[in-house]
């Protein structure tokens, strides 16, 4: 039930950037929605650079502080969204804004070791 609640928030607040993340850039930034296709392509990135992370940030920090810090570093990152002053700023925050993504919905997916595994998950 935790983790569930858990990546409820976290789409909930992807959800809340998707939406207002158009007027922000285009009334508050006074920028096209070209800047807005880079800024996204930017937390595209972050969400891959994340997910090539993953395993190296699982094993400092171990599985139990992992989501917690996750979630933290995302809280933060998104907290910064009104900060932005351009697209090098704007596209810093969102990149890391995206590499914490995955961090947090890692916690849903079962540890499995062996292929046949993973085809098991797929029945």
């Amino acid at each position: 039930m935790k983790i569930a609640v858990l990546v409820a928030l976290t789409e909930f607040t992807i959800q809340i950037y998707n939406i207002l993340s158009v007027p922000f850039i285009r009334n508050d930034m006074k920028m096209g929605p070209e800047i807005l296709g880079l800024l996204d392509s930017f937390f595209a990135w972050g969400a891959i650079l994340g997910g090539i992370t993953l395993t190296t940030i699982v094993t400092w920090f171990g599985r139990k502080h992992f989501m917690s810090i996750s979630l933290l570093l995302m809280g933060v990152f998104f907290g910064l969204i009104p900060f932005m002053q351009g697209i090098f700023s704007g596209g810093t925050i969102f990149l890391l804004f995206g590499t914490t993504l995955l961090h947090v919905s890692d916690k849903l997916l079962p540890v499995k070791k062996s292929a046949s595994s993973a085809v098991e998950l797929l029945k």
